[in-house]
């Protein structure tokens, strides 16, 4: 009987379960390296080429002129510590002859583009899926399948080269590329070749995170049950927001009408399996959960990723208003051009339904007028069947069907009044809003592989998001071309942070490094919470010199007296609880953070207490983080300004900065450990007015600016002449703080969020918010720039000519600037470091803009 239940069992879950991909590239990420030697060994055709030392294995490239470079990249990558790269050499722009056509390859196997012994192995006649992050702007990228028979691939006669297995708009920043190809009947070695088809002068193409495998087939799991889950998604808003209250009002209107309903908060793909059908109702941002953090480096949610999946697992979507594709940074790209983009903005308030008999319409009138003063009309994809119009004859309702799900697209605005208050809905918007939600919920449910609807829906939208991006890259040529105009920079304090993370006659080559790239403050690491990085008699067990063997500190202020240069502390205050992995000789466990996320579980029993882990936290989408030491405990605070004091008596720096100047979810999110939650209770009885919505904001408001500005005049008393300074997020209230100096970044990558012209708009922002709100009427904005991907010296140059000549603008009498850090000035990331060698290009560029004496020309 055993076996038999087993066996039904075993076969319930292979219906129910997807037969995951197994991908066929042993090396997708080019993690693995082979030296160029053994390459060529291997492709005598591509002695021509030019290489990096190391060229990834398992990939290749095609015999080509001399001017090219093939290997890995460091600086460039998506993802791990390299990816694939191809690279015209600059200065060796050789003219091509009449009819000669040229080649720019990168093949995901490896190949010379002619032998496939060492291609990959595949089945005759079968259908695969692949897909690629990939970035360089060198016009189309074109994927074409090569393929040989076993017994013929060790010779370029035994090669067939298919049709383009794919063809895709190349951008500036990382995009993903997929699609699906079938062998042929006699096939069963291939490499997939991505060809770079117009690549100029100075162009470099990466490619990282390949992934080729049989293509999978998605299980059915049968219809849907019970009521229909609906979900409303809570944008970027306040609670007393107009858009939230419509967005309550619309919530308690659907439950109404027996829906199962909630508010979404985050479009992580666990979050959207709850539902069958979410609904986007008028907004231009994203709720902050997706949009990601790069102060507290936390990505972005692949939203539209994400959603096209919940399709292609059944799915529903209703979109209203702007969300059809029409306004706001989010929308300029339709989410669904299969089905429709939004064109323009219309007044008038009638609407006529077509004829027939979709469910959508029924109990609807053949004519009715909507509330809102106006409505969005909708032009129809390919996959678009409209279903209303306006007075003009334009599209305002359009549904269609993707793959196993269905979208509504509705050119209406549910719920708001003229002046967006929340209203009731007329009775026609009711009963089209719920027959809506109702169509678009009730299909059935699969579960399918993440790469299917990568491959079947994502790309006519990533197609339009590249058409897109390949506008932005020319927009910032643009920008390069115009700061190219403006006057050399003249900047005053200049300063770069050095993490001590090195033997110590590197830490001192690296400051002088820096002397010659034209920084004159070298800012120094004294902690990382419970660690120390000087010699303390203090706290003597907490300190790191038996792991680094030298006194970092003390080694930076020496250095530092004999250049010339200023000497800035830089404090992690209270992160990590528990001593770094660097230094494990260290027991001492300090009080710790308890998140939100943590305490809610164990109100509800799910956690206990006790069994909190000292090193890592439970963060609220179920994963794991460094936990850190409690910012409120009395022991804490004391402790930190213990080592403060110490620092500025033993080591006497001009400049202390202090990062992390928050909690570890953020500024307004407390910690809720015992004594936390002790205070917030007397914060709530001496405060009886605010709200408990707000309390945790207030609490966590009133108690850092308390503490940090504590410790400002904390350090004023013992040094009147030290400069102090913060790093502020957008969190507008914590430019209260009384720093001399608040900090912030400006630029961290060369990506279209990340616009030369924003250094203008940022620094007159953040200047204005110092000026308003610190009551410290000396304190000035500190714009803090790094290369979080990498940036060409060109760009360098450009962006700090555009910060000087903002300061010309403005009249600035503090001309400060700040780079993180050395490592992004080096020519291998810190974590797979071996040697510590500049990159030429970029602190080139640097120097030329900081007026440092470095050269790459030079030695």
């Amino acid at each position: 009987m055993k076996k038999i239940l087993s066996a039904i069992l075993l076969s319930i879950i292979s219906v129910v379960l997807p037969v995951e991909p197994v991908n066929l590239m042993n090396n997708p990420g080019a993690e693995e390296t082979i030296s160029a030697q053994e390459y060529l060994k291997m492709f005598p055709s591509t002695k021509a080429l030019q290489f990096t030392e190391k060229v990834p294995a398992g990939w290749g490239t095609f015999s080509g002129p001399s001017f090219l470079k093939w290997g890995i990249s460091t600086q460039e990558k998506y993802s791990g510590n390299s990816s694939a790269c191809l690279e015209w050499v600059t200065g060796t722009n050789i003219p091509v002859p009449k009819g000669e056509k040229r080649f720019f390859y990168t093949y995901a196997g490896s190949t010379d583009g002619l032998v496939g012994t060492h291609g990959i192995d595949v089945k005759p006649n079968t259908e695969y899926v692949y897909s690629f992050m990939v970035k360089g702007y060198v016009g189309e990228i074109i994927v074409r399948l090569v393929c040989w028979d076993k017994a013929l691939a060790n010779s370029a006669k035994g090669r067939r080269t298919y049709a383009r297995a794919g063809v895709f708009t190349s951008s500036s920043v990382w995009m993903k590329i997929a699609g699906t190809f079938k062998t042929g009947p006699e096939d069963d070695k291939m490499v997939l070749g991505l060809q770079a088809s117009d690549m100029k002068e100075g162009d470099r193409f990466y490619v990282d995170e390949g992934f080729i495998a049989e293509k999978p087939t998605g299980k059915r799991m049968g219809p849907k049950t019970g009521k229909t889950r609906v979900a409303v998604y809570e944008p970027l808003s306040t609670p007393m927001a107009k858009g939230a209250q419509v967005r309550a009002s619309l919530l308690k209107m659907i439950r109404d009408d027996g829906f199962e309903a909630e508010l979404l908060s985050d479009l992580r793909m666990e979050t959207l399996d709850r539902f069958d059908v979410v609904f986007f109702n008028g907004f231009r941002a994203l709720n902050p959960n997706d949009l990601g953090n790069d102060d507290m480096h936390i990505p972005p949610t692949d939203f539209a990723g994400n959603i096209y999946h919940f399709i292609s697992k059944g799915g529903g979507i209703v979109l209203g208003h702007d969300c059809v594709g029409l306004r706001g940074k989010l929308w300029e790209v339709p989410l669904f051009p299969q089905i429709e983009k939004g064109l323009k903005v219309l007044k008038a308030r009638e609407i006529t339904t077509e004829p027939g008999s979709n469910p959508i319409l029924k109990g609807v009138a053949h004519k009715f007028e909507h509330k809102y003063y106006d409505h969005i009309s909708i032009t129809p994809g390919k996959a678009g069947h409209v279903l209303a119009r306006d007075t003009e004859g334009n599209p305002v309702l359009v549904i269609g069907e993707i793959e196993n799900g269905r979208v509504v697209e509705i050119g209406l605005a549910l719920g708001g009044d003229d002046n967006d208050n929340p209203t009731e809905l007329t009775k026609d918007e009711k009963i089209l809003l719920a027959n809506s939600l109702k169509w678009a919920g009730s299909s059935l449910r699969f579960d399918s592989p993440r790469i299917l609807s990568d491959i079947s829906l994502l790309m006519p939208y990533n197609k339009a998001k590249a058409k897109l991006l390949s506008g932005e890259n020319e927009q910032q040529k643009k920008e390069l071309a115009e700061c190219a105009k403006l006057p050399v920079p003249k900047l005053g304090d200049k300063t770069i942070c050095i993490h001590p993370f090195m033997p110590e006659d590197q830490y001192i080559k690296a400051i002088h490094d820096m002397k010659s790239l034209g920084f004159n403050v070298i800012e120094a690491e004294a902690n990382y919470g419970h660690t120390l990085f000087y010699k303390s008699s203090v706290y003597p067990e907490c300190g790191c010199p038996r792991e680094f063997g030298y006194d970092a500190l003390e080694t930076a202020k020496q250095e530092t007296k004999k250049l010339g240069m200023k000497l800035m502390v830089f404090f992690h205050p209270f992160n990590y609880a528990v001593p770094r992995n660097i230094h494990q000789s260290c027991k001492t466990k300090l009080p710790f953070t308890v998140l939100k996320e943590e305490y809610d579980r164990i109100q509800r029993g799910q956690l206990k207490k006790e069994n909190l882990d000292p090193k890592y936290c439970i963060q609220a989408d179920g994963g794991k983080s460094r936990r850190w030491m409690c910012p409120l405990n009395d022991g804490n605070q004391r402790r930190f300004l213990n080592i403060v004091k110490e620092v500025i008596e033993k080591y006497k720096p001009e400049i202390l900065y202090f990062d992390f100047v928050r909690f570890q979810n953020g500024y307004e999110e407390p910690c809720y450990c015992d004594e936390c939650l002790a205070k917030k209770a007397k914060f709530a009885k001496e405060n009886p007015t605010i709200p408990p919505p707000g309390l945790d904001r207030e609490f966590a408001k009133s108690e850092l600016i308390k503490f940090w500005s504590s410790v400002h005049y904390f350090c004023k008393k013992l040094d009147p002449q030290i400069i102090t300074c913060g790093y502020t997020f957008d969190t507008e209230w914590t430019f209260a703080y009384p720093f001399d100096c608040h900090r912030r970044y400006i630029s961290r990558k060369p990506a279209p969020e990340w616009p030369i012209s924003r250094i203008r708009t940022d620094i007159l922002k953040y200047s204005t918010l110092v000026k308003k709100l610190n009551p410290n009427k000396n304190a000035f904005f500190c714009p803090s720039f790094a290369s979080d991907e990498y940036k060409t010296g060109e760009r360098l140059f450009a962006e700090l000519k555009m910060l000087s000549t903002v300061y010309d603008e403005t009249h600035a009498p503090h001309r400060v600037f700040s780079f993180y850090d050395y490592f992004r000035l080096l020519k291998q990331p810190y974590h797979i470091l071996k040697t510590f060698e500049l990159e030429p290009d970029s602190c080139d560029g640097m120097s030329r803009g900081l007026g440092g004496t470095y050269r790459k020309d030079r030695k």
